[in-house]
């Protein structure tokens, strides 16, 4: 909630001309204001000085513009000076409440985990971003395949805030997937592919489960250690 009071002097080079003159102070004062007033450019006047003549009426175009702006109350006070001996000062209250709009950005668009083995998981992550005017309320994050799924119970965003979120895949079977990711806010629904590939890892099996021998001194003995791969992959070691 902002506040600002701004007092505009008159100034005229012709008293006596009818209507209204603005005249080059004027031009440079408003222009002066409205630079060092760059946060409150949301309200606008379109003349800020000039010269009423008895039994005339001058009207001023008063301009309220939402761009830009987050939701809430916006405050001002638009103030006149005048030569009126009983009025020498009028001040205009002004109040613009915003109602914004909320605008969910996901990034990045896609996300692939590669090869994965299963039984087995990988993250990744996306970043959720408020690049709307309003409070942003997502309240979930669904995949429609469940290898995989998001760590997330749900975010309040302000305007400007963002925040990352965690995504899983985690292969049941093996073999290529895809997927979608859907996040749901008050916001329109924002989509994002998922894809990996389920592997069967390797399954080492080592036999004898442990060599135990009794030596004299001197004496040399060779057994076979037995290493087996019962899993679905090529098995590596070191």
């Amino acid at each position: 909630m902002r506040r600002v009071d701004l007092s505009f002097p008159m100034f005229t080079s012709d008293v006596n001309s009818p209507g209204v003159e603005l005249t080059s102070d004027a031009r440079l004062l408003i222009t002066n204001a409205f630079t060092w007033l760059s946060g409150y450019d949301w309200f606008t006047v379109s003349q800020i000085s000039g010269t009423v003549t008895s039994s005339y009426t001058m009207p001023i175009s008063v301009t309220l513009a939402a761009t830009n702006l987050i939701s809430g109350t916006y405050y001002t006070d638009f103030e006149i000076d005048t030569n009126d001996p009983f009025t020498p000062w009028v001040s205009v209250p002004v109040t613009l409440t915003v109602t914004g709009t909320p605008v969910l950005t996901v990034t990045p668009s896609a996300l692939d985990f590669g090869t994965v083995y299963v039984g087995v998981s990988e993250t990744l992550a996306i970043t959720l971003t408020n690049s709307g005017t309003a409070d942003l309320n997502v309240t979930a994050i669904d995949s429609d395949q469940g290898d995989f799924s998001a760590v997330f119970s749900g975010v309040v965003l302000q305007p400007g805030v963002d925040t990352v979120v965690s995504i899983v895949y985690a292969p049941s079977s093996q073999g290529p997937v895809v997927g979608t990711l859907t996040a749901l806010s008050n916001a329109a629904p924002v989509e994002v592919l998922l894809s990996g590939s389920g592997l069967l890892p390797p399954v080492i099996e080592v036999t004898p489960a442990y060599i135990e021998e009794s030596l004299a001194a001197g004496d040399v003995v060779t057994r076979t250690l037995s290493i087996s791969n019962t899993g679905g992959s090529d098995l590596s070691f070191t």
